[in-house]
């Protein structure tokens, strides 16, 4: 109701998802990044997606109701127009008397003053009217306008100042029409994107004929076509999608047309449609990510090869109490869940495994949340009844088809021209919409085996042992006793002339990195190859480093938060023990709350060490204020000293107080300190270890033992020597 009622709604509070606490993710209909906000709602929650599919719908039906309350009454969208600007002229006057009544003070603020900052009426309208001088007219400024909410919000606050029991009427009128959204309202809005095109044609149609009294012109025939019905080809003319750019001389172009200038009325006889979105098919479609043949396409998502594919992948992971599942249960899941669900769930899953298998309480089942479906094969079997099975692969081309056009007038074409199609199949299957494309092809599924000498068939293809045992497709492909990594190898390289075998094709083709990993490793390459004409020599060996991306970072925060939570958790079973070094079960709840309110702030060192030691100092065991944190009373030390080894790494880091640092452990090995160490410090260190709050490499170097002299040298002199080897080996490059 709040999202209908125009309000922000966030997804973790609804009602079915108050066991989960997921990242805040707030929706409104009128926000015009709704599409991007339900796409992120989609990845953050996933067990929603039946809800956020209906959300599309919601918005068409605001969208309908916001529609007829504005046009209302009216015939066109002008005679619409007219009214809301009279009524925001009389608004207006009216507003401007109750201030100037009331609250005089503010009417120049109000509806005069320009600041960048202030939500007043010039900037909601992002216009002023300024005086030049006493004899001119007046100049207008334009800006930039403030939404309807910023000034909204601004005008309660002044209408709240007004307490004269006179102004109560005439206020909260006003109020009133601020909450229901309907309080001098712009003409130019974003509400205006929910017209739609048939009724700005139908008043584009009413205004060329009304002018054609005047301008006699527009009814005159100009070719095959009146001027008024060029100009209406003009408003509705769209060039579509799969038709690309125009020249057809064009390096990224792939249009076929005739040698004719296109025009709005003739580009349907001019290009011819139906090739045209033919040749888009074979562009838009992905390569296999195995094989490499030119015909090698990957399947689309929905087809009905690769759903099997996909179910199967997710069924032969299910294991009970360990095992895999037999082929009977395997087989019997996948017929009456998969085969007749369309949106099968995990609990649908479990919860037929228990009724029909007889699985106790202590039968452990592992089982992951279901990300496939067998949809499109329970869509087209409904539609196609007995004659489903020997139409399998006429309906995987019209899936494909399906996947490829979004234009349902070519789609409606080839169903009734090339599948002779009945009208009622035809329209049933106009409405179904199925989008992407999986990763693998058909040959790669169902076409490649191993055969013998004369080329007959000796194994079976991958979805056939799909079928018939537990495996998934990279146990395939990896498993020694199929021979499958050979087998493609063999197939990509008889793809090849000689003169083709490059390192350019090899990287294009068989690397199975992203597009700019491969457009930087062959520009590499290029380089390589002038280096090598240069030096007159070919290079034996050479490397190419590549830096990682700020995506990394963004999601290591993420990572040691689940980390650190996982580990408290199990600090909890052990916090009689924790209490020996005054962490109590409060102390540990108080870290575990101050860890939520830290949770994005994780990227800190300082912060994520604090954490990590039980907001402790590793040397004294005194308590860390983490509200100090970041200010100068604590340092981050290095327990192997920087004048002696450069490692910035984290086994050599730990947080402690700037006092203890400069005034007791300077730039000294842990041994050579002259301090009184708490009597339980080492018995820390070994609860820290088990808790895997302390790396084994921390742990060591904090236990360290005392050196001999002669140790200490050799220890010294090894980082000595090790540093001057970098250094050598950089100078020399």
């Amino acid at each position: 109701i709040p999202l209908i009622l125009g309000s922000k709604v966030n997804i973790s509070s609804l009602s079915i998802l108050k066991e989960q606490k997921l990242e805040k993710q707030e929706i409104m209909l009128d926000d015009p990044n709704l599409e991007e906000n339900l796409n992120n709602a989609k990845s953050l929650c996933p067990d929603l997606l039946l809800i956020f599919d209906f959300i599309s719908l919601l918005k068409e039906l605001t969208d309908t109701i916001y529609l007829r309350k504005l046009i209302g009454e009216s015939t066109t969208i002008s005679e619409a127009m007219i009214k809301i600007y009279d009524n925001h002229k009389k608004q207006l006057s009216t507003l401007k008397c109750f201030i100037k009544k009331y609250c005089p003070n503010k009417y120049y603020e109000c509806f005069k003053k320009v600041d960048v900052k202030l939500n007043n009426y010039p900037k909601y309208i992002g216009m002023n009217q300024t005086n030049s001088s006493k004899n001119s007219k007046g100049k207008r400024e334009r800006f930039s306008h403030c939404t309807v909410d910023e000034f909204y919000s601004y005008l309660k606050k002044i209408l709240e100042s007004v307490t004269s029991d006179e102004a109560i009427k005439e206020k909260q009128a006003i109020l009133l029409e601020i909450e229901n959204n309907n309080y001098l309202l712009r003409q130019n809005s974003s509400h205006n994107t929910i017209f739609p095109m048939q009724l700005n044609l139908k008043e584009l149609k009413e205004i060329l004929f009304k002018q054609s009294e005047f301008y006699p012109f527009l009814t005159e025939m100009n070719g095959d076509l009146t001027r008024i019905e060029r100009i209406i080809s003009i408003f509705k003319f769209k060039i579509p999608y799969y038709v690309g750019p125009l020249n057809k001389n064009s390096d990224y172009g792939w249009v076929i047309r005739k040698d004719e200038k296109i025009y709005p009325w003739n580009y349907e006889s001019v290009i011819d449609l139906d090739t045209t979105a033919m040749k888009f098919i074979q562009r838009m479609q992905n390569k296999c990510t195995y094989l490499h043949g030119y015909d090698d396409y990957c399947l689309p998502k929905k087809s009905l090869l690769f759903s099997e594919y996909n179910c199967l992948q997710y069924i032969n992971k299910i294991k009970i109490n360990g095992s895999e599942i037999t082929k009977a249960i395997k087989d019997d899941l996948f017929e009456n869940i998969f085969l007749k669900i369309k949106k099968p769930s995990k609990k649908q899953v479990v919860s037929y495994l228990q009724s029909n298998y007889e699985l106790s309480e202590y039968d452990k089942l592992s089982i992951s949340e279901v990300n496939c479906d067998m949809s499109s094969y329970i869509t087209f079997k409904q539609l196609f009844g007995n004659q489903f099975e020997r139409n399998i692969a006429i309906i995987e081309e019209i899936i494909k088809d399906i996947t490829i056009f979004e234009d349902k007038k070519i789609l409606e074409k080839r169903l009734s021209e090339i599948y002779s199609l009945n009208d009622e199949l035809v329209q049933n299957i106009k409405g179904l919409n199925y989008k992407g494309y999986g990763a693998l092809s058909k040959k790669l599924l169902t076409q490649i085996y191993r055969t013998d000498d004369n080329g007959e068939k000796i194994s079976d293809s991958i979805i056939e042992i799909m079928r018939k045992t537990n495996l998934n497709l990279q146990q395939i492909i990896l498993g020694e006793e199929y021979h499958y990594i050979e087998i493609i190898d063999d197939y990509n390289n008889s793809l090849y002339k000689d003169d083709e075998l490059n390192v350019i094709n090899f990287i294009d083709d068989n690397l199975y990195v992203s597009p700019i990993m491969k457009r930087t490793l062959i520009q590499s390459y290029n380089i390589i190859e002038e280096v090598e004409k240069i030096l007159g020599t070919k290079l034996d060996e050479y490397y190419i480093e590549t830096s990682r991306t700020n995506k990394i970072r963004k999601q290591a925060s993420n990572s040691r938060y689940e980390t650190l939570k996982e580990l408290y958790q199990e600090c909890r079973k052990v916090s009689a023990e924790l209490n020996n070094y005054n962490i109590s079960a409060n102390k540990l709840n108080e870290l575990s709350k101050k860890l939520e309110e830290q949770k994005n702030s994780l990227r800190s060192e300082k912060i994520f060490l604090y954490f990590m030691q039980l907001g402790k100092c590793l040397y004294t065991m005194e308590d860390i204020d983490i509200d100090q944190l970041l200010k100068d009373d604590y340092d981050i030390d290095h327990i192997y000293p920087q004048s002696v080894i450069k490692d910035d790494s984290f086994s050599n880091k730990v947080l402690t107080k700037k006092t203890f640092n400069q005034n007791t452990k300077k730039d000294k090995f842990l041994f050579e300190l002259d301090y009184k160490r708490p009597s339980n410090l080492f018995a820390f260190y070994d609860t820290l270890l088990n808790l895997k709050l302390l790396t084994k490499e921390k742990y060591r170097r904090l236990t360290q033992k005392e050196m001999t002299k002669g140790e200490l040298d050799t220890f010294v002199n090894r980082q000595i020597v090790a540093t001057s080897q970098s250094t050598k080996s950089l100078i020399e490059l």
